[in-house]
């Protein structure tokens, strides 16, 4: 008999990290009036650890790297003077970026002088401007989000419901014949107990709610009509569960996520006596870019999926 024979069983506590977002996208057109030799284009991205980084293009010529201040070089661009259109320098932006060490976390199209840029993994990033490019620069969705912090003991409930219709003929009566699957509908419920007012923006202001901005530096956040009617799934972002038993949080193969999810708040307690929550449920949406077989969400590694 071995002397290392052990009993193994596949029942487990899984406790989650459980993170929400949105990615940021924005559209560069670039402007070759102002000769970009030696200038640089500020481009912030969040890295597979959800942690932001602070990044640039530089535009190559003789000189020497500018090196702004706090930024990591993402990808230098040759650029000619004079010989290179907008066009050109667009499309070399692409090329860069996409040989870079960065290209698995950025999706990047050309539409003639615009460059389409999008972060894949979601989170907050700081203001990015044009630096010296003389390039326009303008946010097509501004990334937010991230971990949402700790869950009330009991954990995350993912609830799902598949619909059918039932297939019966009057000669058989009640017996069944069949039935076609009409759809699988998807919810996962939690109660967040670290509610910062940070965390209360990305959940109620950026979907369901709003922001309005008091002015010197202060907003106030809130339910009102300016979200009537509007389509939530197009508001939505991306929902992770993480197993907390995997400390790599780069490690995606066994995380839950939703490509398309909005988070619906349903109440929030205010007592001297009991610890405050804030229950929510996020509602999962088919997202069509993505795979049939896995529309809606799944188990595994979901930043290979979008670098297919």
């Amino acid at each position: 008999m071995s002397c290392l024979k052990t009993k193994t069983t596949d029942i487990k506590l899984e406790a989650m990290k459980v993170l929400w977002g949105i990615a940021q996208c924005r559209e560069v057109t670039v402007d070759v009036s102002g000769n970009p030799d030696g200038k640089f284009l500020p481009l912030n991205l969040i890295q597979e650890n959800y942690e932001q980084l602070l990044g640039y293009i530089w535009f190559e010529d003789a000189g020497v790297d500018p090196e702004p201040a706090g930024k990591t070089l993402l990808a230098s661009v040759p650029y000619e003077d004079g010989v290179d259109s907008a066009e050109d320098l667009a499309s070399a932006i692409k090329t860069a970026l996409e040989a870079s060490a960065y290209a698995d976390l950025l999706d990047i199209t050309v539409t003639g002088a615009v460059v389409h840029v999008a972060n894949k993994i979601f989170g907050l990033v700081d203001t990015e401007g044009a630096g010296d490019s003389g390039f326009t620069v303008e946010v097509q969705k501004e990334g937010l989000g991230g971990d949402l912090g700790k869950t009330e003991q009991g954990g995350i409930t993912f609830n799902m419901e598949t619909q059918t219709f039932e297939l019966k003929s009057d000669q058989t009566a009640e017996q069944l014949l069949g039935e076609i699957n009409l759809g699988n509908s998807t919810t996962i419920e939690m109660t967040l107990i670290e509610m910062t007012k940070a965390r209360f923006k990305t959940l109620l202001g950026s979907v369901v709610g709003d922001v309005y901005d008091l002015g010197g530096g202060e907003e106030m956040i809130g339910i009102g009509t300016s979200k009537l009617f509007k389509e939530l799934s197009a508001l939505g972002g991306r929902m992770v569960l993480h197993p907390l038993r995997i400390s790599d949080v780069t490690d995606r193969s066994e995380d839950w996520s939703f490509h398309l999810t909005s988070p619906l708040p349903n109440s929030l307690n205010f007592s001297g006596t009991e610890q405050q929550g804030l229950e929510i449920t996020f509602k999962p949406y088919v997202d069509e870019s993505k795979p049939a077989e896995i529309s809606v969400g799944g188990l595994g590694d979901w930043l290979a999926l979008l670098n297919l």
